[in-house]
């Protein structure tokens, strides 16, 4: 009798076609006939049904028949990039030192000469680079306003497919644990991070992993608007395209205390910590989230796939806003008060109560905690903050106290819970 054969031990590790994750379906896809930059349209018609390897040759292939205002850059240094195509006087980098022909990047067709891009293909994936924010900055700063960049790379989510469809139950398990433990917690951790990169050194390559969220998230730090991702053959490829300057002067973290920039009183922007419950570089999306997601009746964004699966227990639980607690004390937030909004959210609400809103310290118990029928919509949820600043504008202490034992009421016995 033959060997017993495991299904697992011979499925294909990701399937072909069919793959996909939380909110790529309803996300942003070219009309790639539309295209206006001729380069970037055959480079997506041609290896349409590629996988990677065949797309990688098909790009050494044609490359030479790309127009000038193509760049094709093989290796993974933002600091090369500046120096071959003169990008701009970010953190690092003269543009210096690189003669034509060099390095691992050249531009289509035979003029090699300086100058913006229109379009910038990076052939290694991302999982390789060491420095992707420098370089995704640096290769933003190479191209001219309205320039394309593809790039591609495993996701967290392909990973974990190819693990549990390579292993028996159980044993998956254990084996993600592990995974998940060292390419997506550790390096996160200013404690450990330094074992994975060390690591990397002894190893000689670098492999890290990123989740789909991140990835975009990234690209809109980079100054890029996100026009097209897909999952084609179990990989990620997305296209960006240059809307405004990269950001160099902030300082992105996964550290699991995160602070956000939120409106306060008078407008002014206050930082407000909690524990995260989003995947990284999550506050780079809100614009890409709502232009793609609806508004859900609590008035902010339906099936918002930012947010982890840890993070969706910690809000039924009201633990992600502990944090907040420094913000009481710092005397940016008050117990009771408008829930502190992000400057996109903000931006939704009407011009009065936009006004109204900043008149008062928003607080970690929000008024809608109180009232008998959670606010559903935007229009619901201005309406019920109105009649609580109102309310609070005349009776301060009575209006805070009232509101915060109901809202505590609510929690207990009638389980009411974050989102």
């Amino acid at each position: 009798m033959g060997k017993k054969r495991y299904p697992y031990q011979y499925e294909e590790v990701v399937s072909q076609h069919g793959y996909t994750e939380p909110g790529s379906d309803g996300s942003a896809h070219l009309d790639v006939e539309g295209l206006e930059n001729a380069d970037l349209k055959r480079l997506m018609v041609e290896t349409g049904e590629m996988k990677v390897p065949q797309t990688l040759e098909w790009i050494a292939l044609h490359r030479g028949e790309f127009g000038s205002g193509s760049v094709v850059y093989e290796g993974t240094d933002g600091e090369e990039v500046a120096a071959l195509f003169g990008s701009g006087s970010g953190s690092g980098g003269d543009g210096d030192g690189a003669e034509e022909g060099e390095g691992n990047g050249n531009r289509g067709g035979a003029d090699a000469g300086c100058g913006k891009v229109s379009l910038m293909v990076l052939t290694a994936g991302l999982n390789s680079v060491k420095d992707l924010n420098v370089l995704l900055n640096r290769s933003s700063e190479a191209l001219d306003s309205g320039g394309y960049i593809w790039v591609h790379t495993n996701t967290s989510g392909i990973r974990k497919a190819s693990i549990f469809r390579a292993n028996p139950p159980v044993i998956r398990n254990v084996i993600y644990f592990f995974w998940y433990l060292w390419y997506r917690v550790m390096p996160k951790l200013r404690l450990t991070r330094w074992m994975c990169r060390l690591w990397e050194k002894i190893n000689g390559t670098v492999n890290r992993c990123y989740h789909r969220v991140e990835v975009l998230g990234r690209l809109y730090r980079a100054g890029f608007e996100v026009v097209d991702e897909r999952f084609r053959n179990g990989h990620f490829y997305v296209v960006g395209k240059k809307v405004k300057d990269p950001i160099w002067e902030d300082e992105p973290t996964g550290s699991p205390i995160i602070k956000l920039h939120r409106v306060g009183k008078d407008g002014k922007l206050i930082p407000v910590f909690k524990f995260r419950t989003m995947h990284s570089y999550s506050e780079y999306l809100q614009g890409y989230v709502y232009k793609y997601n609806s508004l859900d009746k609590d008035g902010k964004f339906a099936n918002d796939y930012r947010i982890a699966g840890y993070g969706k227990v910690l809000r039924n639980l009201w633990l992600d806003e502990l944090p907040m607690v420094i913000n009481l004390f710092r005397g940016d937030v008050k117990l009771v008060g408008v829930r502190p909004i992000s400057r996109q959210f903000y931006s939704l609400y009407s011009p009065e109560m936009q006004q109204l809103r900043i008149k008062v310290k928003p607080g970690i118990f929000p008024p809608s905690l109180s009232e008998k029928k959670r606010p559903e919509g935007i229009i619901e949820v201005q309406e019920g903050e109105k009649r609580y600043i109102e309310a609070y504008m005349q009776h301060p202490f009575k209006t805070d106290w009232r509101v915060f034992w109901t809202s505590v009421g609510h929690i207990v016995f009638k389980g009411e819970r974050s989102k």
